[in-house]
């Protein structure tokens, strides 16, 4: 694969979308291009930030039988740790 070397924000207009959109981003190097990296990944960072959420309501529509409940399980301790014994339940 061809390699897009990126040594100004001008050198980005050397190359067509499609060679840009289909080059692999270890065929990228260049100080614009690490310019760029290194502000694509303060960006992912800063958006990955934890967001704390006090209540999520949500409607589903199923059908249960007699005696049987629907609860969530999730990734985080208040929902069970993907642990279905462990998970959220309210009546």
């Amino acid at each position: 694969m061809e390699e897009i070397n990126l040594q100004s924000q001008n050198d980005i207009l050397k190359y067509s979308f499609t060679q840009l959109k289909n080059t692999n981003l270890n065929n990228f190097k260049g100080p614009y291009f690490d310019q760029l990296f290194a502000e694509a990944m303060r960006l992912e960072k800063q958006e990955k930030e934890e967001i704390i959420v006090k209540e999520i309501e949500f409607e589903l529509c199923c059908h249960v039988d007699y005696c049987q409940r629907i609860v969530l399980c999730g990734n985080k301790r208040e929902i069970g740790d993907w642990n279905v014994k462990k998970r959220y339940y309210k009546v």
